[in-house]
């Protein structure tokens, strides 16, 4: 009821028609409970997403504090010269100082993702198979060889030492 009071009044005060709207009606949401289970993959995917983002957070944030660095140490620098307060080219040093650990730690971060990123290769990569089974025939096992010859032959890749 408040609110139609006060469009009419604010209508009057504009000289404007008020315009009747429909009362939005707040839908009922059915909240399903359980518990969800992502595969593996989803998993490893969603923590290299995250894993991504974090690093580009860093990255960002790390750049502002060094950009921010720089501003004040162009401020300072101005103070210090125009003074010549010892105290104030002792915050100048103590700046420079801070702002190069910053990129020190830029340059850090970006080894530490590169190590991440190698570690999650090779762990890939060095899958052995220690233990073969074929399951078939004797003659299946010659057909296969004997196409996996062929294709080598043709190939020019390997010749497999055959008896005569």
């Amino acid at each position: 009821m408040k609110n139609v009071n006060v469009d009419k009044n604010l209508s009057e005060v504009f000289e404007v028609e008020v315009v009747e709207t429909e009362p939005v009606v707040d839908e009922k949401i059915e909240v399903i409970e359980g518990n969800v289970e992502l595969a593996k993959d989803s998993e490893i995917r969603i923590s290299k997403i995250n894993a991504n983002s974090d690093y580009d957070l860093v990255r960002q944030n790390m750049k502002d504090i060094i950009d921010q660095g720089k501003i004040a140490i162009e401020g300072i620098l101005d103070v210090a010269g125009e003074g010549d307060s010892p105290r104030a080219y002792e915050v100048v040093s103590q700046l420079l100082k801070s702002t190069s650990e910053a990129n020190k730690d830029l340059l850090d971060l970006h080894k530490k993702k590169k190590e991440l990123e190698k570690e999650e290769g090779s762990s890939r990569k060095n899958q052995t198979t220690n233990n073969n089974l074929f399951v078939g025939s004797t003659k299946d096992l010659q057909r296969m060889l004997g196409r996996i010859l062929k294709d080598d032959e043709e190939n020019n890749q390997r010749e497999l030492p055959r008896e005569s």
